[in-house]
């Protein structure tokens, strides 16, 4: 039997209904914060973002001077740009900026007027009342802090709040050491996605000289372990959790580089950084770099690719770096001494595998990337990239 191609493939409905299931349609934003740039700056940050596809845009009032004025034209202009461009617009707010502003829970009408889509609430004023600002005769959608429990957010639902005016957002912490843990992070974001709301978090652009609202220059991410790290991985790291809707920079600016580095990510996919052998042959290349991969089981000592053994179902897979023993990490393709199951591939999860030939070694996990893997679970999509 001949191999199919990859659009034979793709096309089978087992496939169809993986890759539907699999589908995360993450977002992409950028910060800014006017009282500390210049229109034009902001502008023309704004203009390049969009061009590379991200769709949200995130500023606080928090932080504003006392020129109320000022303050309306300033947002009103640059929000206005924003939306031309296609972005949501989120502005951080509390109740002392609703009395700066002249605002009113009853009454949005001021945001609605700068040019803003969302109001993130910093602080809230209780559950009836933040349940009923959902309702808001402005049509301003409502976002949460989601860096805390899902309790207010259920007690919102169950006080009658719209639930498709709602959204959340982690916090960003400007200071070291401070963020959430890992643990808290997704479980967090895991508590909301169950009530059907999403949610946002901060990754941090590692350029020099950048800033977030306050005069703290140590980056902007939600999660502390994130802090520093090469910001595609930040990406990675939480579309793999498959709980987050919307990454956002925090900080501003974001290297050109790092902006097409997130555009360039594929969101709907988990992608594991790999370190490949040096003498792939050209169907070990194919299957680990170009075939599509979905996690379909667990085993006791991998977790196992199921598109790959029919995509290349009758191509020949010659053994090659069949070493004895195989290590946690290890990403390995069966090849032709086990011809039922010749072409499919596997990340090995344990130690202590005893190969009896069948199995080629052609590529190992990196270090740093470890953590991804243990994210995947039954019908994710995944990629290995260099």
């Amino acid at each position: 039997m001949m191999a199919i191609d990859l659009e034979q493939a793709m096309a089978l409905p087992e496939v169809q209904d993986f890759l539907k299931q699999s589908q995360r349609n993450i977002n992409l934003g950028v910060s800014i914060y006017p009282e500390h740039s210049t229109p034009d700056a902001d502008k023309a940050y704004l203009k390049r973002a969009a061009e590379l596809g991200f769709t949200k845009m995130f500023t606080c009032l928090l932080s504003v001077g006392d020129d109320v004025q000022q303050i309306i034209e300033e947002f009103t202009d640059v929000n206005g740009y924003a939306q031309s461009l296609g972005y949501e617009v989120i502005v951080d707010v509390n109740p002392m900026v609703f009395d700066k502003l002249g605002a009113t829970r009853e009454d949005l009408r001021i945001f609605k007027q700068m040019n803003v889509d969302t109001i993130r609430l910093d602080m809230g004023y209780g559950v009836e009342k933040d349940a009923a600002m959902t309702h808001n005769k402005s049509g301003l959608k409502i976002e949460l802090n989601a860096s805390t429990n899902e309790s207010h957010l259920a007690a919102m639902i169950a006080a009658g709040a719209d639930v498709h005016k709602l959204s959340t957002c982690h916090n960003f912490y400007p200071q070291k050491y401070t963020g959430l843990s890992e643990e808290d992070f997704v479980r967090f974001s895991t508590g909301i996605d169950a009530l059907g709301v999403s949610v946002a978090g901060f990754v941090s652009s590692n350029a020099e000289n950048t800033y977030g609202p306050w005069p703290v220059y140590q980056g902007l991410v939600s999660m502390e372990d994130l802090r520093g790290l090469p910001i595609d991985y930040q990406a990675r790291f939480m579309i793999a959790t498959k709980k987050i809707k919307s990454v956002m920079i925090g900080n501003a600016y974001a290297t050109d580089e790092e902006l097409v580095s997130l555009s360039q990510l594929d969101r709907n996919v988990t992608q594991i950084g790999v370190i490949p052998i040096d003498n792939l042959s050209p169907i070990e290349q194919k299957i680990l770099f170009a075939d599509p991969h979905v996690c379909r089981e667990f085993a006791a000592y991998m977790k196992r690719d199921f598109v790959s053994r029919f995509t290349n179902k009758g191509t020949s897979v010659a053994p090659n770096n069949t070493v004895e023993s195989i290590q946690k990490g290890d990403v390995v393709i069966v090849n032709d001494n086990l011809k039922h199951y010749a072409g499919e591939i596997s990340i090995i999860t344990r130690d202590g595998i005893v190969n009896d030939g069948s199995y080629n070694v052609v590529a190992h996990i990196k270090p740093e990337e470890a953590k991804l893997v243990e994210y995947l679970q039954s019908q994710d999509m995944f990629q290995f990239i260099k």
